[in-house]
């Protein structure tokens, strides 16, 4: 495009205007080599003359346009304005650079070029240039008109119609195919995850690899790439969409000659396709319509083509990251519907989902059912149209169902063999679509996989039997030069003229070593022990073997130089930079020499820190914090942005001034933070807030505009007249939720809404009365500019008890509607607020030569420290509105933390990731454990609970409330019944909780009408733990009780409602059998939850669960285990037959006797 604008006419106008020399020569160089450097001096340019004339100075030192990008660097000894000129390599493996310099440079004229300059190095995509690159952050990129909405999303990310000029792309497959200058192309984003983004790096290289496979039928990559913090691969784009998408727009007769034709041929080329993958040890593993796109050449022939090939790799990353915490996964949301049974079949085999073991690899045969569920969508669209495909897909959530017989098997599902029923009847022999179902029926939608990947009969086909399968029926039906439409007699066959493209010559495929690594190894952390119940008089546990599922609980300090720079084009620097800029940093011999990212040696003597350097003070007081003194000796690890210990925390971090020429590796942060509630630091909450709006979908709620039934019984309006308003009488609105303490305050310091000052408070709230956390959470509303707030104590009138247990219950409806939830975790009481002046950060600023200006400061993000481990975090009701809340703003003592679904930002404009955290910090809790940890769900379950049991309330009779709403909606996510802190799925671990601290649980008052179970944890105060039971090895004694959840659903009751003894949640029957048991064996054997006046006698057991005695010996110490609860009869009640918990036990079976009778455990 340059030439278009570099003509001689106009470059010899330019440089007779400048009254330079030998104009001819200058004109035939900027012409011929020099028009993009000529350009970036005309822009320069204030005056006709100013820097054109460097033209000839250019030439003389052999720059021209290959020289780009231009690099400056000071002279040596950074006293002189004299900057040196740069070139670029003359090539890739080049290291020499010409130099020369231009004196009388300024800076200013230094930054100009170098801004100039980016505007005219576009990249080219393509061969022959790299097909992975990191552009500058001022680059412009060759793009034309990049689609404002993605096209669609995935786990990936987002996908965008991209338009690229036609000079800018070297890809054969797309010649011919511009409109005017321009190519259309996908560009596919990765989601903004550090995880994704590290492996995104890793993998790209594997993915130019996919550019070799031969199979037209595939859709390769052209290019992969990072630019402002955007990892980007750009595909082909397909004009006729994908699969799923064809047969909802086509107008025609899908079973015209040409078209069926055309059919067969595309799905044969398609069996091709995955011939070759499996050949190379490869597998798709997201097989499925939308990943079929109808790809259209410039003579508008129409190509099937196998599309993300290679990002099932990204999805594999995700699954090692969490099974590297022992934990199983799920596939893509859209893709399970495809999977084959055996996925099903692995993750509930508790080897898999907890034994330690690894899950095997997704294998080949996978793709193979796949493409068996497409062509049978394929064959009923053919044979009646896509509302037929439509209403097939809504009765089926899978191909396949468990067997009936409970055998833990699976079969096809019974409407899949009802649709195959009904297309056998409508397809006679002989016809190519009879031999297509024939081939789904017989050969791909098949449960038994073989071993090793050969083909048996009675076993699902492999990929080279399936494509010469395919082959058969293309060469039966549809040989060369025949016209035929391969339909049984009686079927029309309209002429569509449509242009078939035949896949030639795919019948000897080359193999093609490569990405072998794309399939699923995962690796598991695995521990060494299991704890048992073994307590004594004194609390105690023995030591054997534990493998459980522990999320990794690591933090990763991230920096986001783009968000950050964002946030300055709405914050002035001077704003906000360090008062201690204002005078020269105070350094030593040895930190005033710093030129480079290191900062310090990484062996640090503390005893020869200089007390007088600003530096070394910082350092010793920050190494003082960590616990370490002279004379001790250290060692530092040392990044652009942080410096901390090796193997221990971050000491300090490093910022950089803001700007666009940001080295790599630097990042942009705020050493001094804005003043509490000031103008600044609202403006950085509204830009989290915008970025979360903008880009997070899965952030999202219906703000504005939700249903009256999602709202607040009661809001305050925070506007004047401030006033308690009923949400029936206001339009659906934004709120804001606050999350606090009350604290232990005397009756006459507390702010609450009763029956006595309803009325009052509907009328006005005199501001000036409320405490200080209260006002303080008002005055953030009010800058965020929204109207309303929720206040617990302000919105449920706490002396009503029917309008407290009404409330109470509706706790996942107010913090899931809220547009943002702010917790005031600084604050210990009502009365503290959060809105404090706090303590100014030390900070030194260091004056680069060759860069713009450093601050180091002292390291003051951690999230777990000031979050998690606060005041706020100890009270009960906290838990579930962390998880309900779809983000969050936590003030704490040093600084303001952001809270979404993508993660924790921090005020100083790092990022924070630990994948622990994202759990309660999922804006769709729990989505993101079902995604990621399919089958981990009950081990999430515990993990919650065992942490809920430990946190404390001011009413204990709140236990049983204040995880209401998150455990509603998690008995919602899994599809399941929940009651009293058990969940149907999972009765039988759920009920063998232990006591987990030395003292014992007391048992809780609960209020007239409540009844809470006494085998339900919700019924005690303590602190609980689950027992550690392996799985895979465990087997269920279901015919010694009965869950109470086996009861018709609209039996089950609230634990919050009046529910005596009768037919509800609170009861379950049991099998009740004595113990043959010393009383010393008993106290070493069980674990009692208050401390135990009885002999053993006493008492009866119920098994739940006992050992499977695969390799055990009976006698043994390690003799198979019965797993029982502990019941005595009811002290509270004259029935015979009612019995309660007391605790729990693991004993052998000649402990327990065979005779018993049936109870009721409530």
């Amino acid at each position: 495009m340059v030439p278009h604008f570099v003509t001689k006419e106009r470059v010899l106008k330019v440089i007779r205007a400048a009254q330079l020399d030998n104009e001819i020569t200058l004109v035939n160089f900027v012409t011929n080599h020099a028009a993009r450097l000529f350009l970036i001096l005309v822009l320069m340019s204030r005056s006709k003359a100013e820097y054109v004339s460097l033209l000839k100075t250019l030439k003389d030192n052999n720059f021209s346009d290959k020289a780009l990008p231009i690099k400056f660097e000071k002279d040596g000894n950074g006293e002189s304005l004299v900057w040196y000129w740069y070139s670029a390599p003359s090539s890739a493996t080049s290291t020499h650079q010409a130099s020369f310099v231009v004196p009388d440079w300024e800076r200013t004229d230094k930054d100009s070029f170098e801004s100039y300059q980016w505007r005219f190095i576009s990249p080219t995509f393509g061969k022959p240039h790299p097909f992975r690159s990191q552009f500058h952050y001022e680059i412009v990129l060759p793009y034309f008109d990049v689609a404002t909405k993605a096209v669609s999303e995935g786990f990936f990310g987002e996908v965008s119609k991209v338009q690229v000029h036609q000079a800018h792309i070297n890809v054969r497959e797309l010649d011919g195919k511009a409109q005017g200058d321009w190519v259309a192309v996908a560009l596919k984003k990765a989601n903004d995850n550090p995880e994704l983004a590290e492996f995104f790096d890793k993998e790209a290289n594997n993915l130019e690899r996919l550019r070799s496979y031969k199979s037209k039928h595939l859709i390769k990559p052209i290019a992969a790439y990072e630019h402002r913090g955007d990892r980007c691969l750009i595909f082909p784009w397909a004009d006729g969409g994908n699969l799923s998408e064809y047969w909802v727009s086509f107008t025609g007769n899908p079973l015209a000659g040409d078209h069926l034709r055309w059919i067969v041929h595309q799905v044969c080329g398609l069996f091709s396709a995955i011939e070759e993958l499996h050949n190379s040890n490869c597998r798709h593993g997201d097989l499925k319509p939308e990943n079929i796109l109808v790809y259209v050449d410039k003579d508008k022939n129409q190509t099937l083509q196998i599309a993300d090939l290679g990002l099932a790799a990204f999805h594999d990353k995700v699954t090692n990251i969490r099974r590297a915490a022992n934990l199983p996964t799920q596939t893509p949301a859209g893709t399970s519907r495809y999977e084959p049974p055996e996925m099903d079949r692995e993750r509930n085999q508790d080897q898999y989902k907890y034994g330690g073991k690894d899950l095997p690899p997704r294998s080949r045969a996978y793709d193979l059912w796949s493409m068996g569920c497409v062509v049978l969508e394929l064959l009923i669209w053919l044979s009646y149209g896509f509302t037929a495909v439509d209403d097939f897909q809504k009765r089926t959530s899978y191909f396949w169902e468990p067997n009936n017989d409970n055998s833990n098997g699976y079969q096809v599902h019974s409407h899949v063999n009802d649709y195959i029923e009904k297309l056998s009847n409508r397809w006679q022999t002989g016809s190519a679509c009879k031999d297509l179902l024939v081939l789904v029926q017989k050969r791909l939608l098949i449960v038994e996989v073989s071993d090793d990947n050969k083909s048996f009969p009675r076993h699902r086909t492999i990929a080279s039997e399936a494509y010469r399968r395919m082959k058969e029926v293309q060469r039966k039906y549809y040989p060369v030069g025949t016209t035929d439409s391969g339909l049984a007699p009686g079927h029309g066959s309209d002429h569509q003229g449509i242009k078939s493209s035949l896949p030639p010559h795919e019948d000897n495929l080359e193999e093609f070593n490569g990405l072998v690594g794309i399939e699923r190894k995962a690796t598991e952390k695995k521990s060494d022990f299991q704890r048992t119940l073994v307590p004594g008089t004194q609390y105690r546990v023995n030591i054997k073997y534990e493998q459980r599922s522990k999320l990794n609980d690591t933090w990763e300090s991230l920096s986001d130089n783009t968000f950050a720079l964002q946030v300055f084009e709405q914050i002035s620097w001077h704003q906000v930079r360090p008062l201690s800029g204002l005078r020269d940093s105070i350094l030593c011999a040895k930190c005033s020499a710093i030129t480079s990212i290191t900062l310090f040696e990484s062996e640090c003597h503390v005893s020869e820190m200089q007390e007088s350097c600003d530096l070394c003070g910082l350092l010793f007081h920050a190494l003082k914090r960590a616990g370490i003194m002279p004379p001790a000796v250290v060692k530092l690890r040392q990044t652009g942005t942080t410096i901390g210990l090796e193997g221990g925390p971050n000491l300090l971090s490093i910022y950089i001034e803001p700007g666009h020429d940001i080295p790599p590796g630097r990042q942009i942060g705020l050493p001094r933070l804005p003043e509490p509630s000031s103008q600044e630091q609202l403006t950085l909450f509204k830009q989290w807030i915008s970025k979360c709006d903008s880009t997070h979908g899965r952030c999202l709620r219906r703000h504005a505009g939700q249903d009256t039934s999602e709202m607040p019984t009661r809001l305050v309006k925070v506007t004047e007249p401030m006033q308690l308003l009923d949400s029936s009488r206001i339009e659906p609105c934004q709120y804001i939720a606050l999350s606090h303490c009350w604290g232990q305050l005397q009756k006459h310091e507390r702010f609450c809404l009763s029956r006595s000052n309803y009325s009052q408070l509907r009328e006005r709230i005199d501001f000036d009365r409320l405490p200080k956390t209260f006002k303080d959470a008002i005055v953030v509303t009010r800058g965020l500019g929204i109207d309303y707030i929720w206040i617990d104590t302000l919105c449920i009138i706490q002396d009503d008890k029917k309008d407290w247990e009404n409330e109470s219950t509706k706790m996942e409806e107010v913090f899931s509607a809220a547009y943002c939830t702010i917790s005031a975790a600084s604050a210990k009481s009502s009365l503290d607020g959060f809105l404090s002046d706090r303590q100014p950060r030390p900070c030194v600023q260091l004056r680069m030569k060759n860069s713009r200006d450093l601050y180091v400061c002292s390291y003051i993000d951690d999230f777990h420290q000031d979050v998690e481990l606060a005041e706020i975090n100890r009270r009960g009701w906290v838990l579930q509105e962390r998880a309900l809340s779809r983000r969050s703003i936590y003030y704490t003592p040093n600084q303001v933390y952001w809270e979404c679904g993508e993660g924790i930002r921090c005020e100083t404009l790092g990022r924070l990731y630990n994948s622990k955290a994202t759990f309660l910090g999922d804006a769709n809790f729990p989505q993101s454990a079902l995604e990621y940890y399919r089958d981990g769900r009950q081990l999430l379950i515990q993990d919650l609970y065992e942490r809920y049991s430990a946190l404390a309330f001011t009413m204990a009779s709140d236990r049983a409330v204040a995880i209401l709403g998150l455990q509603k909606r998690l008995a919602r996510a899994f599809k399941t019944q929940a009651a009293h802190g058990s969940f149907a799925t999972y009765f039988a671990r759920s009920i063998l909780w232990s006591r987990n601290q030395p003292t014992e649980m007391t048992t809780i008052t609960q209020p007239t009408g409540r009844h809470v179970p006494s085998w339900s944890w919700f019924s005690k105060e303590g602190k609980i733990e689950y027992m550690h039971l392996e799985f895979e090895k465990i087997e269920w004694m279901k015919s010694d009780f009965k869950s109470p959840f086996a009861r018709p659903s609209e039996t089950l009751s609230d634990p919050t409602s009046t529910s005596g003894y009768g037919g509800d949640t609170s009861v379950f029957q049991g099998f009740a059998r004595r113990m043959d048991i010393s009383e010393e064996e008993l106290t070493s054997q069980a674990i009692f939850d208050k401390n135990n006046e009885l002999k053993a006698k006493d008492f009866r057991v119920v098994v739940i669960g006992r050992d499977k005695d695969e390799g055990m010996v009976d006698d043994g110490p390690n003799s198979p285990k019965l797993h029982v609860l502990v019941i005595r009869k009811s002290s509270s009640s004259p029935r015979e037959n009612l019995y309660e918990r007391v605790g729990v036990a693991s004993l052998s079976p000649k402990q327990v006797l065979t005779q018993g009778f049936w109870v009721d455990v409530w």
